[in-house]
């Protein structure tokens, strides 16, 4: 039997490993989406999993990382703060964000904050304080 463009059954065939192609791009695509936390506390990253490994550097607290792998306690992130990417204590990091929301792209927690009052002008000694 040979088979032509106009073949019903391969049409068939092809609709069907269409179709299960998209319900497997689908079902993982939560699994491909990135998942963030968020620093609990000041905590050092190491280039690899092993304790005595090299210090990256230290990652401040409320910084917003990307999860790459979990690992046991330990977490591969991306650190947007250096172009690197490291392990962390997993018990240091929470998947709320601080004030309980998420932050986009690691902004900092007080972002929005009321602006402090600006400082008075210095005055030179002997001169008379502005007045309001």
């Amino acid at each position: 039997m040979s088979s032509s463009p106009e073949d019903p059954n391969m049409n068939r065939i092809a609709l069907f490993v269409t179709s299960v192609i998209a319900l497997l791009a689908l079902s993982t695509a939560p699994a491909l989406a990135a998942d963030f936390v968020w620093t609990t506390e000041q905590v050092t990253a190491t280039r690899f999993m092993e304790a005595d490994s090299e210090i990256i550097g230290p990652i401040e607290a409320n910084l917003r990382v990307e999860v790459l792998h979990r690992e046991g306690n330990l977490i591969r992130v991306k650190l947007p703060t250096l172009p690197k990417f490291g392990w962390i204590d997993a018990s240091k990091t929470t998947e709320t964000g601080p004030e309980g929301g998420e932050l986009p792209f690691g902004l900092p927690a007080d972002l929005g904050a009321a602006a402090e009052p600006a400082a008075e002008p210095a005055t030179e000694p002997g001169t008379p304080a502005p007045t309001p």
